[in-house]
């Protein structure tokens, strides 16, 4: 079900999701997200596309929070200044190996389909993460590769 990273698709800025397209942009992250189960902790809408030519790719995520899988429709991560970043090794489904990439430590998840959540530490990471997805930028464009 995935794509990997050389689909021209993985670099290309997710449009904006329309309230119409909510229930059907939900079922697809978390069906993916059933379909990988341990596997991954987090995957945005264009990591589920196999087929460009058919839709763009949605401006949405789905996470683990708490052990239940959550869809963000639109979402914007405001980060927390105040508990600073830190530079971590992080993996994706989408590229081959691990990246060291900087993320702010603490901030809020806003979108528009569920309350405003805070997120810290790992749940923080991971949200950075899925949106810079939708932004079309992935941890080899913006981390360091990790060599054994």
């Amino acid at each position: 079900m995935l794509i990997n990273k050389n689909t021209n698709i993985l670099h290309s800025v997710s449009e904006l999701v329309n309230v119409a397209n909510f229930g059907w942009v939900t079922n697809v992250l978390k069906l993916a997200m059933k379909t990988l189960s341990n596997k991954a902790h987090g995957l945005a809408h264009v990591q589920t596309m196999v087929n460009s030519s058919l839709i763009q790719p949605q401006r949405a995520f789905a996470m683990k929070l708490d052990g239940k899988v959550e869809v963000f429709i639109n979402p914007v991560f405001k980060p927390s200044v105040i508990g600073g970043s830190s530079t971590e090794e992080e993996e994706c489904l989408s590229v081959n190996g691990k990246f060291n990439v900087s993320r702010f430590k603490k901030g809020k998840l806003i979108s528009q389909n569920q309350s405003p959540v805070k997120l810290s530490g790992f749940d923080a990471r991971v949200c950075q993460h899925e949106i810079d997805h939708l932004d079309g930028i992935l941890i080899s464009d913006s981390g360091e590769k990790v060599t054994a």
